[in-house]
């Protein structure tokens, strides 16, 4: 199977590798989804067609959305961390943002006023 390959610096690869941890996939499984879901807008929705290139943060069930919020607040936060950026906060007037938003922020690598991807 071919490689492919890309310089990173070293936060970016602790970035990458936080990632791919709370994704539970590898860095290779991770940057093929991201990239090939990207490229075809399967994040506009249409991930149900190829979900075998689906990710997702692992939350567990059952939670309220505020825990939810903060789990997921807490994981992206983690990664802004390693990159020196600055903290993010994921509710707005105490408004839940929603998983499926938020996941689909994440999983693109954008950040709401961070124009850089992951």
């Amino acid at each position: 199977m071919p490689t492919i390959g890309a310089k990173v610096s070293q936060k970016e690869l602790e970035a990458i590798q936080e990632y791919a941890n709370q994704c539970g996939e590898t860095i290779s499984n991770l940057i093929r989804k991201i990239v090939i879901a990207e490229a075809t807008m399967l994040n506009g929705g249409l991930v149900d067609e190829h979900p075998e290139y689906q990710c997702n943060l692992s939350i567990p069930c059952n939670i309220s959305d505020k825990k939810e919020d903060a789990m997921l607040e807490e994981k992206i936060n983690t990664i802004r961390r390693i990159l020196g950026w600055r903290e993010i906060n994921l509710t707005l007037n105490s408004r839940s943002f929603g998983r499926d938003r938020i996941v689909s922020v994440v999983m693109m690598g954008v950040f709401p006023s961070d124009p850089v991807r992951l």
